[in-house]
């Protein structure tokens, strides 16, 4: 590992491993990051590198236990259970800082990542009754990439009241035998929001706490399947929001009483495991297509103490 600094004003960091596994043989792994200060409030980092891991069928797929599909593995190559190691390249960059915003403080951040895929075992759900297990074809062109971007920011507009907000996109895709097509149950689009507001002290240094929370997820893709009617949707699944609040009261340092709610809104998905009947002539049994909660709208209360201490 080499590390470099100049100033506090450029960073660098590069190393790289070796490796040598009695199946895939010698492996290295190289690594490089890089920080740059375009202010001393603007910060700027760029990553680059390579990454690998050994596919367990199984237990990287623990849900198809749960259904009556059957793991099909297609073997490629010399290699255990007949699938190469995965290897991709991962590059990105992230850009942070802070300034004023209604003479407060606001912090925000950038981040955006691209990985591609060198090699990758293809879980294909997409299959009637099978979880196919299959190497990319690299000799093909298959490629199978995943793109990131996400913004988050947090900032007072008023005394006692903290806003946060996210939003994050992302775009992965694989070719699968049969074509290209996004990943299943990926939300290409995602906001979230938190909003905090304390009221004054009052009393014996009491104070009530008000959060909220909402989340938007995007539509994502389903697995295909015999017949769609089965879950209720399509090939996509619908938008949704989820909305949880909370109020308390609080004893500064010494206990919190406090009421919330998840799920105001008492989303749900309609058909969680997916079955058909021993008359209708199928087989289908398949608890793999959630997309959404599955328990609508949840009350609780609680009581918090902190023992000790100042």
């Amino acid at each position: 590992v080499f590390s470099w600094n100049h100033d506090d004003l450029i960073q660098a960091i590069i190393g790289a491993r070796y490796d040598y596994h009695n199946y895939y043989g010698g492996l290295l792994t190289p690594r490089i990051h890089l920080r740059y200060s375009l202010k001393e409030n603007v910060h700027v980092k760029l990553m680059a590198g390579k990454g690998r891991r050994v596919v367990n069928p199984i237990l990287d797929n623990p849900g198809v236990l749960a259904s009556n599909r059957v793991v099909q593995i297609q073997p490629s190559g010399d290699y255990p259970n007949g699938l190469p190691m995965e290897s991709a390249v991962n590059t990105g960059f992230v850009i942070s800082g802070d300034t004023k915003m209604f003479h407060r403080k606001m912090t925000w951040s950038v981040d955006v990542f691209h990985t591609q895929f060198d090699q990758q075992v293809v879980m294909d759900w997409d299959s009637v009754g099978y979880l196919k297990m299959y190497a990319l074809d690299q000799d093909g062109g298959a490629r199978s990439i995943s793109q990131t971007a996400q913004f988050e920011t947090q900032f007072s507009p008023l005394k006692r009241l903290d806003i946060r907000l996210a939003y994050r996109y992302v775009n992965a895709y694989v070719d699968y035998a049969t074509g290209r097509r996004d990943l299943p149950f990926i939300s290409k689009n995602k906001l979230y929001s938190n909003i905090v507001y304390s009221t004054k002290m009052f009393g014996n240094n009491q104070r009530v706490l008000f959060d909220v929370t909402a989340k938007w997820s995007d539509r994502q893709r389903m697995p295909m399947h015999q017949d769609d009617t089965l879950f209720g949707v399509g090939a996509y699944s619908p938008t949704f929001w989820m909305i949880n609040g909370q109020i308390a009261l609080a004893k500064e340092e010494k206990w919190d009483v406090y009421l919330g709610v998840e799920n105001i809104f008492n989303y749900r998905q309609n058909r969680v495991v997916v079955y058909s009947h021993p008359e209708s002539g199928s087989t289908t049994f398949d608890s793999n297509f959630s997309y959404a909660p599955a328990f609508g709208r949840m009350m609780y209360v609680g009581f918090r103490m902190r023992l000790g201490g100042e």
